[in-house]
């Protein structure tokens, strides 16, 4: 009756680790389909983030923008270059005297302003 009740817990205790072998691997694989779902959904959506990048930048949506607001753009012929006096007076303010920071010179942008 031992031996027999010792045969039944053995059988009986591989039943269950098969059984539970295989609900962990059928949870694994509804796992798996859940991260492969959402994958291609971020896919989809990279994807459709990337059009509308290259949409909005291109050069043909930039020009129909500036036309809506009435903005020219013209290239100058003259090069200024101006110095920033508001770095001056916080550099020597700070003891920092005549530094290379100072000095530090800003090409300037001109813009055809509509009228």
């Amino acid at each position: 009756m031992t031996r027999y009740l010792l045969v039944l817990s053995t059988v009986t205790t591989m039943g269950l680790s098969i059984v539970y072998g295989e609900v962990e691997a059928m949870k694994t694989g509804y796992e798996i389909r859940q991260l492969s779902i959402q994958k291609r959904d971020l896919t989809h959506r990279l994807k459709e983030r990337e059009f509308q990048i290259a949409s909005v930048t291109s050069p043909e949506k930039l020009e129909a923008q500036m036309l809506a607001y009435n903005v020219k753009l013209s290239s100058s012929h003259l090069m200024k270059i101006a110095r920033l006096e508001s770095q001056e007076t916080d550099a020597s303010a700070s003891g920092q005297g005549n530094s290379a920071l100072t000095r530090f010179l800003v090409p300037t942008a001109q813009a055809d302003t509509p009228r």
